[in-house]
């Protein structure tokens, strides 16, 4: 009996270290397009498209994963009437790091989860579009942005992800020198990316 005991003991002992260990990380790459625009008193600008796409590691647990991407993001914004009576497309280009902590669903064949995490984004490039031509507009940017993503993803087959997102900064993209309106610029992003898993 004891024996008995001790084995169920055991084999319980084994099932909890297995639910709390990760399992193998998932590898994948994703890609799709963002609808940036910027947040900022006293300027209009319309939204401009980019592209977006990467690379993202997968550490599952049984209901959270945490996830960590590597991401080319182009954000920026249309129509931006800070020049006089001239505007200017802006385009920036950035390296991306996102965290982000995800609730999945381990519903079969369909995978739904709800994320969340930092972000920190590398700027890279960023040109001015004018009548006159383009204009390389980098040292007006700050070197680097924190912001926060909130999404949701969709898992098929689990190969096959679907993903939105919104990500907005926390720190002005911008020094003042760009806009002279005296406020911060902040950017604000929607996402759609399609993405498979290794």
């Amino acid at each position: 009996m004891l024996r008995k005991i001790v084995i169920i003991a055991a084999m319980a002992s084994l099932a909890g270290v297995a639910a709390a260990a990760p399992l193998m990380p998932t590898f994948g790459i994703k890609a799709g397009a963002n609808f940036s625009n910027i947040d900022v008193d006293d300027l209009d600008a319309s939204s401009r498209t980019g592209f977006v796409g990467g690379v993202f590691c997968n550490l599952a647990w049984p209901v959270f994963n945490l996830q960590g991407e590597l991401l080319y993001s182009q954000k920026g914004f249309n129509d931006a009437g800070f020049t006089g009576d001239e505007t200017a497309d802006v385009s920036v280009g950035t390296i991306q790091i996102p965290v982000l902590l995800k609730f999945a669903l381990p519903i079969p064949a369909v995978s739904p989860s709800l994320y969340a995490g930092p972000a920190l984004s590398f700027t890279t490039s960023a040109t001015a579009k004018t009548a006159t031509g383009d204009e390389d507009v980098k040292d007006f940017f700050e070197s680097s942005v924190w912001s926060l993503v909130v999404g949701a993803d969709v898992t098929l087959a689990g190969k096959l992800i679907v993903d939105l997102r919104y990500d907005m900064d926390l720190s002005s993209i911008s020094t003042d020198a760009l806009t002279n309106v005296g406020s911060d610029v902040k950017g604000r992003t929607f996402t759609v990316m399609v993405g498979f898993a290794f």
